[in-house]
């Protein structure tokens, strides 16, 4: 009797489940940022860069679980844009000034130029290319290490400003901006330094399947910064993870509940699918809506209370005019 044989090269852990995940929700953001601003600088950096990541990590799931060849040139190539697309997206966003990280993204642009044709000849193979290629995040680290270091020593202003904080008003709207960037830099710096220690043996495959949920978390975050420009405050992220679960869990659901009792059935199967596709996209916006606006009333009513009368004030002076 022959023995069946196994389609995969390899298991599948929760480092490749991690980067699976990392990939969807890369992708869903790059495609929601620039949809809120095909024109803008920031909206466009920030989705090439998150779409980089996305690719990075499919790329990395694909290879580790089928081991096509094609998908391992294309994880080291997307290693290889991380560090200027990065770089480009911090400077966007940030605007640092001096030479020390116009250097740095003069390096991250020359490092990629010199590695990308050995990469594209099949050279990747070769110890040396690929582990120049693998290790080229590092400049992301420094970066993120330098800018954060110049503004904890106090030689240069928070970085950043935009909107009602463009003009440092106050004492208290500097450090507010101060620490959005400590988080920035030092969130970069230990996303970055996780995620690639799958090529150190010692640390295992769960320290960088972590990683990839951080990396997940920290791009979430950031989300706020670029479409609303606004600081991310704890409220908005626990009701959008609130709200985000709960709309996970109800696509879940109908999803389970319509196809799990025609598995033997393709074509009532693929019906199923379809119809449960269609109830999810159409109750999606109006159940976040819901339970987006139960979670602050049962939790954030003072909150609310403020904004209703900033809303009130607000037309008052417009119907003024």
């Amino acid at each position: 009797m022959v023995e069946k044989r196994d389609m995969y090269a390899a298991k599948i852990d929760l480092l490749v489940e991690s980067s699976l995940l990392l990939a969807a929700v890369c992708f869903s953001l790059s495609i929601y940022v620039l949809s809120r601003g095909v024109g803008n600088k920031l909206n466009i950096a920030y989705s090439a860069l998150t779409l980089c990541i996305s690719t990075w990590a499919f790329s990395f799931f694909v290879y580790t679980v089928l081991d096509w060849r094609l998908f391992e040139s294309v994880h080291l190539l997307t290693t290889l844009l991380l560090p200027p697309l990065s770089l480009l997206f911090i400077n966007t966003l940030l605007r640092p000034e001096g030479a020390v990280f116009r250097w740095l993204m003069r390096l991250s642009y020359g490092y990629f130029a010199v590695l990308v044709f050995p990469i594209l000849f099949g050279l990747d193979r070769t110890r040396w290319i690929g582990d120049l290629a693998y290790y080229s995040p590092t400049l992301i680290i420094v970066a993120n290490l330098y800018l954060f270091a110049s503004e904890a020593l106090g030689s240069v202003k928070p970085r950043g400003g935009w909107g009602e904080f463009s003009n440092f008003a106050n004492l208290e709207m500097r450090s507010a901006l101060r620490r959005r960037n400590f988080w920035l830099y030092l969130g970069g710096v230990m996303v970055t330094l996780l995620c690639t220690m799958d090529r150190i043996p010692l640390t295992g495959r769960t320290l960088p399947a972590i990683g990839n949920l951080l990396l997940v978390a920290y791009f979430s975050f950031l989300r706020d910064a670029v479409v609303n420009q606004s600081l991310v405050s704890s409220r908005r992220i626990l009701s959008r993870f609130f709200v985000t679960s709960v709309g996970a869990t109800v696509t879940f659901l109908a999803f389970i509940l319509m196809t799990n009792w025609v598995k033997g059935n393709r074509v009532l199967f693929l019906i199923n699918a379809f119809f449960a596709a269609f109830v999810a996209v159409v109750s999606i916006d109006p159940l976040r809506s819901l339970v987006q606006e139960l979670f602050q009333k049962l939790f954030f009513k003072e909150a609310m209370r403020i904004n209703a009368l900033t809303e009130d004030a607000g037309k008052e002076i417009s119907g003024a005019f």
